[in-house]
């Protein structure tokens, strides 16, 4: 539902407590009424209109329809698994700097965060598991964007919900998603705009306006009328906040750039944005053409007080007290000094490193650490008791036309795809998962589970 400040509601419809108000030509609509042509437009809106000269209709619409019309995703499960992975007092270097400071306060500033440049000749040099997992290698490198995107979202949400004419939305890309919606530019416009319009008192007018020239929804509109909807609703606050996640891995990037030069353009008395992504060339370009760019480089030195916070958090759980605190303490200047910023590198040598059987195997294996995600997942990968159907997981999670439950992956191991000699799958059901939580062990560092799904553990 969208939310309404001042409102009540009976049934299906919500019932202002402001006296309704019509606009009269040359003057600015306010959010829950609008004058065009002798219509009165009253969505999910009820109440007596009186004194006014002239003939008016007027609608009267459910707002659920509305939403439903719209069909915006929800990037909140994005936003959550971030927010899951944030520890006390890291961060704080992004939050209360400078920069992110200067940010909240001028609407003039676009801020771009992203990290350095990825290796991709190191990641070609040792491939494995197919095209899959070399994409979330690089994917996984841009876990500390999609953090301090996160951050930033909560820090705008806190900094904002006070505040009645201060709108903010954010929207975090995914293309490791099943849902296509995650991955385009027309559904970030749709879910901005529902969004903002939960900031509002009732309806927007331009919202409500757009409905009826769809013919009431019969017809969806297009990404131009979107735009510009979109852009009349911005209007109607004072300041709005815009967090956008990993902007490269929307599928249409060009689109995206224009879009984002546009609305800074046009609304730079009153828009605060931050965008993330990888420093791609189409993406840098297009972003470095507006002057009032501020950019912040995700690096290792910047990282490395986070990474102790973290490492001193995992190390204080239960499965790490067998180690003394100066073993504890060569874990933590080991993976802080060889880490360059990857959060996922750390957290993925911690686990291996606290499962060692003996101080002299923990010793070796810190002696002898991969060098980057690549070798770490291919590591994993070869030192595992079921390589085949670890293999065959990760390759089902890559295919997989929507998120799997854990039961569904667990019924993976039940086609053999290597042993008859005609080549073709074999259904042997003596090979399924007595318990299906055998998937996390099997996959330990690789997957788990997210909203009763399973998922890379890269997000």
């Amino acid at each position: 539902m969208l939310g309404a400040t001042g409102s009540k509601r009976t049934g299906e419809s919500m019932v202002s407590d402001r006296p309704l108000k019509i606009q009269r030509p040359g003057h600015s609509p306010d959010h829950n009424s609008a004058r065009e042509e002798q219509t009165f437009i009253s969505i999910g809106t009820s109440g007596t209109v009186t004194n006014v000269g002239g003939d008016y209709n007027v609608y009267h619409e459910p707002e659920e329809n509305i939403e439903k019309w719209i069909d915006a995703p929800d990037t909140s499960p994005n936003f959550n698994a971030a927010r899951k992975k944030h520890t006390p007092d890291t961060g704080s270097w992004f939050l209360d700097g400078p920069v992110f400071k200067r940010w909240k306060e001028h609407p003039e500033i676009l801020l771009w965060l992203h990290g350095g440049p990825m290796n991709a000749q190191l990641a070609a040099e040792r491939p494995f598991c197919g095209a899959y997992m070399g994409y979330q290698i690089f994917r996984a490198q841009l876990d500390s964007n999609s953090y301090f995107s996160a951050a930033a979202v909560q820090e705008v949400v806190d900094f904002c919900d006070s505040t009645a004419s201060t709108g903010y939305a954010s929207f975090f890309f995914d293309g490791r998603s099943a849902e296509t919606a995650l991955l385009v530019h027309e559904k970030l416009v749709r879910s901005v705009m529902m969004q903002l319009s939960c900031r509002c008192d009732g309806v927007p007018v331009a919202l409500a306006e757009m409905y009826r020239k769809c013919d009431k929804g019969s017809r969806q509109p297009s990404i131009k009328l979107l735009e510009a909807t979109l852009f009349r609703i911005l209007d109607s606050f004072d300041d709005v906040y815009i967090v956008i996640d990993s902007l490269d891995e929307c599928s249409e990037r060009q689109e995206i750039v224009q879009w984002v030069q546009s609305i800074t353009s046009r609304a730079s008395g009153k828009l605060h944005m931050v965008v993330s992504s990888r420093p791609e060339p189409e993406i840098m370009q297009g972003l470095r053409e507006l002057t009032q760019l501020e950019e912040i480089c995700i690096s290792g030195h910047q990282m490395e007080s986070d990474i102790r916070s973290f490492l001193n958090k995992r190390l204080s759980q239960r499965d790490a007290s067998k180690w003394t605190n100066g073993q504890k303490g060569m874990i933590k200047e080991t993976l802080t000094d060889g880490a360059d910023g990857m959060f996922r590198w750390v957290a993925l040598q911690a686990d291996h490193l606290i499962k060692c059987a003996s101080p002299q195997d923990l010793k070796k294996r810190l002696k002898a650490l991969p060098r980057d995600l690549n070798e770490s997942y291919a590591r994993t990968l070869s030192e595992s008791p079921d390589p085949g159907n670890l293999k065959r997981i990760l390759q089902w999670l890559a295919y997989s036309r929507r998120a799997m439950t854990v039961d569904e992956i667990a019924d993976v191991a039940v086609v053999d795809f290597g042993s008859d000699d005609s080549g073709l799958p074999v259904y042997d059901a003596d090979r399924r998962f007595a318990d299906p939580d055998h998937v996390f062990s099997l996959c330990y560092g690789l997957v788990t589970e997210v909203e009763g799904t399973v998922a890379c553990r890269f997000q």
